[in-house]
Parts: C-alpha cells; sequence; structure tokens
C-alpha cells in the first residue's frame, strides 16, 4: 500500500497530539494510527471489482497514475453486473484511488448506431460508506434510498435533484456519442458488425473527424489558439505564443459555428477528444 499526502497529514496530527499529551495520550494515539492503517489498507483492495489487462472483451476508458492516485476505468462486453455472459450487456468499472464503482448497461445496434441504457449501479463500500450504495437496481433509479443518504450527510455536496434526474435519464434508452466512453461505440461496432461494414464505417468516422479537425484548427487559429500536444491539457487548445494576448478574441462564435455543424464535427468531437478518436480508428484499422 503506498502511501498519500493525506495519510502523512493523519499521522502528523496523530504524532502532534502524542507529544503534546501525556503517556496515556501518546499510547492512543499509536493505537489510533494502527487502525487507520488497518481500515486504509482494507479499502485500498478494489473490492468486488476487477480492472485487468484487456483480454479482448474488455475496452480500457482510461487509466492513470498520475501522483500515485490510480484512476481508472475499463469496460467488459458481454458480462453483466456480476461479470457472468450476458451479450448485449457491458460492465462498466472505475476506481479512483480508494474509491470504486460498477455499473451495467444493456446495448443494442441499429445500423451504425449503438443505442445504451443503465440497469444497474452501486458504490462500492469506502471508508466513510463502509456498505455498498446501490444508486441503480433493474433499471430503477432507487430515488428513495439515495436521498435518505444524502440527507445524512454532513456536508452535501452537488444537486440531489439534477443527480437523481441524470440516472433516470441514463435508464432510458438513449444513443451512445462516438466520445462516450472514449470511443466504446466503435470498439462494438468494430467487434459485432460484419467486417467490410465495420471497416467501411470506420473509415468514413475517421474522415470525418479528420478533415473537421483540420477546418477546426484552422479558424481557430484566428482566435489565437492552436492544438495543445500536452495529454494532460484540459481543452487540448493552447494559446499560440504561449500566453493568453491582451487583446484576446470572444472565442463564443467559434463554438456557436461548432453547434450550428460548420465544420461536421460536434463540440464534444473538437479538440483534444477529437483527437484522440482519430488515433483510436486509425488503431482499429490497424494503421
Amino acid at each position: 500500500m503506498k502511501l498519500k499526502f493525506y495519510d502523512f497529514f493523519v499521522f502528523g496530527v496523530l504524532s502532534v497530539v502524542a507529544v503534546s499529551g501525556g503517556a496515556v495520550v501518546a499510547l492512543l494515539a499509536v493505537i489510533a494510527g494502527l487502525l487507520y492503517l488497518l481500515v486504509r489498507r482494507y479499502f485500498s483492495v478494489f473490492k468486488g471489482i476487477t480492472i485487468s489487462t484487456p483480454r479482448g472483451t474488455e475496452f480500457v476508458v482510461s487509466s492513470s497514475n498520475k501522483g500515485g492516485f490510480t484512476d481508472s476505468a475499463v469496460i467488459g462486453l458481454d458480462v453483466d453486473f456480476n461479470d457472468q455472459p450476458a451479450p448485449g450487456h457491458f460492465r462498466f468499472d472505475t476506481q479512483f484511488d480508494i474509491y470504486c464503482a460498477s455499473s451495467e448497461f444493456e446495448y443494442k445496434i441499429d445500423g451504425t448506431s449503438v443505442w445504451i441504457r443503465l440497469l444497474s449501479a452501486c458504490n462500492a463500500p469506502s471508508p466513510e460508506n463502509p456498505e455498498d450504495e446501490w444508486k441503480v437496481r433493474d433499471g430503477v433509479v432507487l430515488e428513495s434510498d439515495i436521498r435518505t443518504r444524502f440527507e445524512r450527510k454532513k456536508f452535501k455536496l452537488g444537486e440531489i435533484d439534477e443527480d437523481i434526474a441524470d440516472l433516470k435519464s441514463q435508464t432510458e434508452w438513449h444513443e451512445l456519442t462516438s466520445w462516450g466512453f472514449n470511443g466504446f461505440k466503435y470498439f462494438i461496432l468494430n467487434r459485432l458488425l460484419p467486417a467490410p461494414d465495420a471497416r467501411r464505417f470506420l473509415r468514413q468516422e475517421l474522415e470525418r473527424l479528420k478533415l473537421g479537425d483540420a477546418r477546426a484548427t484552422h479558424e481557430y487559429a484566428a482566435y489565437g489558439l492552436e492544438p495543445d500536444p500536452d495529454p494532460e491539457s484540459v481543452t487540448g487548445w493552447r494559446w499560440i505564443g504561449g500566453k493568453e494576448p491582451e487583446n484576446a478574441k470572444d472565442t463564443q462564435p467559434f463554438w456557436n459555428m461548432v453547434q450550428a455543424g460548420a465544420f461536421g464535427i460536434t463540440a464534444g468531437e473538437v479538440g483534444r477528444d477529437g483527437r484522440k478518436l482519430i488515433s483510436d480508428l486509425q488503431k482499429l484499422l490497424g494503421e
């Protein structure tokens, strides 16, 4: 188990308490530290969710260990929530440090469109919540349980009504976008469509994205921005010359053009995410 910043912070506080108190206080601080390590060790194990090396039916949505924090998301194709064979379903597992969650979706293919709906969603136990926290079961949002847990929280972050509305919308059939789950749509179609049909569609998408990216890049240069090669860039853009000019233009007209379809790509396909989709499509096509 690798110690993180907040672990040292906890030990620092306990050390101060131990030094400032008497022998009994120091002993209690030591015991508290040992108990903390045991709990930290217990919850550092990915409980109930396995993120492993892709074996052909798994799709890695994201994988990062920057700063010692695990941040991963993996999809298992044609399995259910319990990791049992289930054609037409997929399981989505996420892990951020010691916080884990798993969900199950159903999917269907209509031509070259992929439609999905949420069937199950659950947060795994964590130091703050020692039990599974189910949010969706059998395609039904557990609104009463969600609201009860929210009311028990000391610090209430976010809008509970918006969260519930979002979950309910996910339980309805909706089309999976090209950038949803970082290009998972292309992965499914490449595996399940007849090979000639799949390759033709992937090639068409690759050309659409390349042309759109080139047009958007050329237009955005007029606003003083260019592609940022840094993979950690939030937007995928940077100011030409390294810093924002004093007379920088308002970029809203550019995004209005994107929304209007001027470049043949959507807002989710402009910039870093669009360039990643291009790279992923090239890999699927063996280029």
